[in-house]
């Protein structure tokens, strides 16, 4: 009887919260509070006492509601609670999907937040790829898009969604009608998709651009987060991804001069990465500043750069400006295309810099952007050749993608190549000089008759007389010894003349 009283009890106790619960959803339209520990478009923590039905059936149904609610509102902040509902049936991908666009509406997004958003992708992304959906037909009503009847959010998209490996059905609803499509299956391990869709053929499923963000910002501050999704935002307008750093849930990095060179190391990953947004956000006084630069991985050269501020602006306007700036930034970026080049120079094994960064040496294969390239070839000996060259398929086509280089000898590198070899001659005959002419000195006066008594009893009537020549060998291995320290002077002001006129 007593387990009896207490399943009622139990029964009684979660009627009377599912009852709150429709309450809530009748008296607001329908919206569900989050659950605790989450928070809510405005950006406070849910109220202690709002629980999700713990029966699957019961979120099934609430999950039913609140896409019926979000299909007439297409109230963004709907999309919190439907991750959350998702979440708790263990839908993964969709979960981390509803709330990357629900966190894309916030122009403040909390560290909570964050954190739960990056714990559902983590989960998620072992079997599922990064999609963006593009539908190309012009409506002026909103669009609401499924994945196997499922609401992801909106159309158009502003950023990418999950979907699990394997075949999905995508339906677009809106003005009264509902539009299907199914694209080509998703493989595991792809790298991020473009889905194209069309109601005049069928769906396109293309490779999509992945971008890492690689970003320090001067100071903490209550910005920051506004900062980040405008960051994501930018890049996301123009169809490309936006990852992640893997270490770390954060994009920008706190500069921290306690720490120096560990608090500027780069997270960036390094795998499938196709550009990298590198961004110094630095704050002085009520003016935000920014350095912007989009580094292209696979030429490894800037594709596009900028600088932005903005004074006295609110979180919002920060946000706006600042993903304007980046949006324009890396949509100028996408546009310059890459072309294979081979460089060859005569002689070989010279060193090869663009834009001031080294890349190898001749010959070298590589790939660079189109457009104006400033090339310097440089090898010990020869002049470096300084030039810029307007790379574009065609011109490359007509050299068969190959540049050469010819290189002229240094004059200042010839003579302290002669002046180095004169330096050593002349040392070396210095130094035999010297000891010949003291081993001769040494011989000088010594007894050289045949006859060994004589030569014992010291009244030997020949002797060695070598002194002249001692004295000539010594004479010359000083004056060498001398000359050579002279010469080494004059080598080593025509290096510096050549290391002046040279400059790295």
């Amino acid at each position: 009887m007593r387990s009896w009283q207490a399943v009622k009890s139990v029964r009684a106790t979660y009627l009377v919260r599912t009852l709150l619960l429709c309450g809530a959803l009748w008296e607001r339209g329908g919206l569900a509070a989050p659950p605790i520990g989450t928070e809510r478009a405005t950006g406070q923590p849910a109220s202690a006492g709002t629980v999700l039905p713990s029966g699957r059936t019961e979120l099934l149904q609430l999950q039913k509601r609140l896409e019926d609610q979000y299909q007439r509102s297409q109230d963004r902040s709907l999309l919190l609670t439907l991750g959350d509902v998702a979440s708790a049936l263990k839908q993964s991908w969709l979960a981390a999907s509803l709330y990357v666009n629900h966190q894309r509406s916030l122009d403040v997004v909390s560290d909570a937040l964050t954190q739960k958003t990056s714990s559902d992708i983590t989960k998620a992304e072992a079997r599922a790829v990064r999609v963006f959906v593009v539908y190309q037909a012009q409506s002026g009503s909103p669009l609401t898009l499924r994945v196997d009847d499922r609401v992801v959010g909106s159309l158009p998209l502003d950023g990418w969604i999950l979907l699990e490996e394997g075949s999905h059905t995508l339906s677009i609803e809106g003005a009264g009608s509902v539009k299907t499509f199914r694209p080509e299956p998703l493989s595991p391990g792809q790298a991020p998709r473009t889905i194209v869709l069309t109601d005049f053929g069928p769906p396109i499923v293309s490779t999509g651009v992945t971008v890492a963000i690689d970003g320090t910002v001067s100071v903490r501050s209550e910005s920051v987060s506004a900062l980040e999704s405008a960051l994501v935002s930018g890049i996301e307008s123009n169809l490309v991804v936006a990852l992640r750093p893997a270490s770390g849930m954060r994009h920008l990095r706190v500069v921290d001069d306690s720490c120096r060179d560990a608090c500027q190391s780069s997270a960036t990953p390094s795998f499938g990465v196709s550009y990298v947004l590198q961004a110094k956000l630095q704050q002085r006084a009520a003016t935000w500043q920014a350095e912007l630069a989009v580094r292209h991985r696979e030429a490894n050269q800037v594709a596009a750069s900028a600088s932005w501020s903005c004074t006295s602006c609110d979180d919002q306007t920060l946000r706006a400006q600042l993903q304007r700036k980046v949006g324009a930034l890396m949509g100028e970026a996408l546009g310059r295309q890459t072309v294979p080049v081979r460089m060859v120079s005569e002689p070989s094994g010279a060193s090869v810099r663009i834009a001031g960064e080294p890349r190898g040496m001749t010959p070298l294969q590589t790939v660079l952007l189109e457009g104006a390239q400033r090339l310097r070839i440089s090898k010990d000996g020869y002049l470096p050749l300084d030039t810029e060259q307007t790379l574009t398929e065609q011109s490359l086509a007509a050299s068969q993608g190959q540049l050469r280089f010819v290189l002229t000898v240094d004059p200042l590198a010839q003579r302290a190549r002669r002046l180095a070899a004169a330096k050593w001659s002349v040392l070396g005959v210095g130094i035999v000089a010297a000891a010949a002419g003291g081993t001769l000195l040494a011989l000088d006066g010594r007894q050289s008759c045949g006859d060994s008594a004589l030569v014992a009893s010291g009244t030997c009537p020949q002797s060695l007389s070598t002194l002249p020549w001692a004295s000539a060998g010594l004479a010359v291995g000083a004056a060498a010894i001398l000359t050579a320290p002279i010469l080494y002077v004059f080598e080593r002001k025509a290096r510096r003349q050549m290391q002046s006129s040279s400059p790295p």
